[in-house]
């Protein structure tokens, strides 16, 4: 079944199933990027999704920035009921 996708510019590419989010992060996540990219990831939590997935295969750099950036992430997805999946 096919999903519909979302890439704005500077935002990492969304593929969405129903209530669930497909979202490819990037090769490096660094401070520069972090916090655009947590907020991009904050917004689709507080939308009605379901379950997130945040793909990290492609991810082989993810400094403190990022690591602060995923618990906001993960708080945030505890405290609205949706399921975080990460895939490294």
């Amino acid at each position: 079944m096919p999903g519909r996708s979302h890439h704005a510019s500077g935002a990492c590419p969304v593929r969405w199933l129903d209530r669930h989010a497909l979202v490819t992060l990037p090769e490096r996540i660094q401070p520069s990027g972090a916090v655009a990219m947590g907020e991009q990831l904050l917004t689709i939590i507080d939308g009605d999704v379901l379950v997130l997935i945040l793909d990290m295969t492609g991810t082989s750099e993810c400094d403190h920035a990022g690591g602060d950036m995923l618990a906001r992430v993960y708080h945030r997805a505890v405290a609205r009921g949706t399921a975080l999946r990460l895939v490294a």
